[in-house]
């Protein structure tokens, strides 16, 4: 009966090690404001590894972290009320993506089907698009409407050439004022308009928001 109870007792030492290696690790792609591990009261740093089951401290409600887990999901960790605590929410997002530049309506559409979600990665995104379908001037822009404080805001979007410009900064004014994002929606529609005719298309469509 010896040997058993060595082999017990060793599985019992090893049972430690493998329950560590077999939890889930989080690695953070950005955070915004101060958040920090709550066993040593260190800042998270960027490309930072911890465990899922790791207690976070949020300083503010607006701070907040995005991370990828083994499985290559992407995580928004946002605060509770104690901000002691976070909820996690998924993000069907690809980090860094680069599409190519999108020539059609249709290229477009499913863009936005397949990343109903974009991640502002140091306050902006970019998506390039082709001139002869999008063109963007004075008279051609798209615009993101969303609601602040009850009232719907239609914010046009900047471009550079043929890209389309996302900026945080930029997106939460109102009359030139900056507005707090957390009082504004979480959900934003995406139009492209056509001043000339003023015709509004919706991009993928006038029912789903991004």
């Amino acid at each position: 009966k010896r040997p058993y109870i060595i082999l017990l007792a060793i599985w019992a030492n090893l049972l430690p090690l493998y329950s560590l290696a077999q939890t889930p690790l989080y690695q953070t792609v950005k955070v915004r404001g101060t958040v920090s591990m709550s066993k040593n009261n260190k800042p998270l740093q960027r490309e930072q590894k911890f465990k899922t089951t790791e207690a976070l401290t949020f300083k503010s409600k607006k701070d907040c972290v995005v991370v990828t887990d083994h499985k290559k999901g992407t995580f928004l960790l946002i605060p509770d009320a104690s901000l002691k605590k976070y909820k996690t929410n998924p993000l069907t997002i690809t980090i860094d993506t680069r599409p190519g530049k999108i020539l059609s309506d249709w290229q477009l559409r499913q863009f936005f089907i397949q990343h109903d979600s974009l991640l502002l990665l140091s306050g902006r995104f970019s998506l390039e698009l082709g001139k002869e379908a999008f063109p963007m001037d004075d008279n051609h822009f798209f615009y993101l409407q969303y609601v602040w404080k009850g009232d719907t805001i239609n914010k046009q979007l900047g471009f550079k050439g043929d890209t389309l410009v996302i900026d945080q900064q930029e997106l939460f004014k109102v009359d030139g004022h900056p507005v707090d994002p957390q009082e504004v929606s979480n959900t934003f529609f995406l139009r492209y308009y056509n001043a000339l005719t003023q015709e509004s298309v919706a991009y993928p469509d006038p029912k789903s928001p991004l």
